[in-house]
């Protein structure tokens, strides 16, 4: 067993370096990844550092030598150049606000000249919880896949913002509405880290309670893309200043959701091309793309959806069904009501959800492909998730997912404990 580099997902060799720095006292070092290098990660040199464990004024490493190159940095230049204000234009000029470009900029203060990028302590524990000897609470990593379309960037994107949980269900799991982000960048864009804004500015929106359509943008296909959402649990027996210091300063606090997600066209291909394993592997299925409810619909997302539930590398896999907003109306009322109890967050029997799915999948308007899908569902977590207000671009409208909730609570094994 080997520790992997959280964004490149390559085993770390002996001969290989982690740079590491502490946000706070912007010490910066280089550990050789030899002898009992585990504990010097996690640790800044500063003796009695209170906020090594903190997402923005922590540690944060660089893995020396990584394929994933720093989103702003600049060959020519052979420099990191991060702008003091970052925007995109679309049908307008949105401007992004985020917390990365602060510490990307401190960062680059003290080392300017190193063209790999840097990523948040929690994030290495949360990949590396076994080989660093801790606790698996520190959080899970969660492969999306499915077809194009699908609902794979919608749903990473509220799950790293608070308004992606409704219902009442796992009230006690709390988003911080912190969150990290990397996408490779591209060297044949005019703006080389595009994609990496496209992918931060509907979290500067929705932190800012905006949103605009048109700010969703499908997910690039490009080499990594990785959105990290970060949790605490709500413990009513501390106060607030007590349980805000623990968030800080212990991953005790805090768990980390690391989604690594895929370009639709990737997936609707009969091989898989990502090989390294993750936690979970969550395949992504547009509800409104069954024969069951459109009797000419083509069988390629069913398709991607079958074959990625059977090849994705991870230690478990589950099908979320996206998009039910689309199809609630058209339901009998037995159905529409399990739809409904989804969306309040009531708790339901863990099997429903798949068993509806498979009458859908059997029904007599299905293909061969939706059979052959339903068959695969055997042993698999199946969860209705969707997003509803997308397409609603007045001004003081947000959207709002359900079903969210419980699909991260299962994602981090139930770890909190109610």
């Amino acid at each position: 067993m080997k520790a992997r580099c959280p964004l490149c997902l390559k085993a770390l060799e002996q001969s290989d370096q982690l740079a590491r720095m502490c946000i706070t006292h912007a010490n910066l070092q280089i550990i050789p990844l030899k002898g009992d290098w585990r504990a010097k990660v996690k640790q800044c040199s500063k003796g009695n550092c209170q906020s090594s464990n903190s997402i923005e004024a922590g540690i944060f490493l660089r893995h020396v030598g990584c394929s994933e190159t720093h989103v702003h940095w600049r060959p020519a230049q052979n420099r990191v150049v991060v702008p003091l204000n970052a925007s995109l234009t679309a049908s307008r000029v949105y401007r992004i606000d985020h917390w990365q470009f602060g510490v990307l900029a401190e960062l680059a203060r003290t080392d300017p000249a190193s063209p790999e990028m840097w990523f948040p302590l929690a994030l290495f524990r949360t990949v590396n919880w076994l080989y660093l000897d801790e606790d698996r609470e520190n959080g899970t990593t969660v492969r999306l896949a499915g077809a194009q379309k699908a609902g794979k960037t919608v749903l990473a994107t509220m799950a790293m913002t608070p308004l992606g949980y409704s219902g009442r269900q796992h009230e006690h799991l709390v988003a911080t509405g912190e969150n990290y982000v990397y996408v490779t960048p591209e060297a044949g864009l005019q703006v080389p880290e595009q994609q990496y804004l496209e992918a931060l500015l509907p979290l500067s929106l929705l932190r800012d309670e905006q949103f605009d359509p048109e700010s969703l943008v499908g997910t690039p296909h490009t080499r990594a893309n990785v959105k990290a959402a970060f949790f605490r649990a709500k413990q009513k027996a501390k106060g607030l200043l007590r349980e805000m210091k623990d968030y800080v300063t212990g991953p005790g606090g805090r768990r980390s959701l690391v989604f690594y997600d895929t370009a639709g066209e990737e997936n609707e291909r009969a091989s898989e091309r990502f090989r390294e394993s993750v936690d979970v592997g969550a395949v992504l299925l547009d509800v409104s793309k069954l024969s069951h409810f459109g009797a000419d619909a083509p069988p390629a997302d069913r398709r991607a959806a079958q074959e990625r539930l059977t090849t994705t590398p991870c230690q478990q896999r589950c099908l979320v069904v996206t998009k039910i907003d689309l199809i609630k109306d058209r339901l009998p009322e037995k159905e529409r009501a399990l739809v409904d109890r989804v969306a309040a967050g009531e708790e339901i029997d863990e099997n429903a959800e798949r068993n509806l799915l498979r009458s859908w999948l059997q029904s007599p308007a299905a293909q061969a492909m939706d059979r052959k899908l339903a068959e695969t569902l055997a042993g698999h977590r199946v969860f209705f998730v969707w997003t509803e207000g997308l397409e609603n671009a007045e001004k003081g409208s947000l959207p709002g997912s359900f079903g969210l909730r419980k699909f991260v609570h299962w994602c981090l094994d139930g770890r909190y404990g109610s």
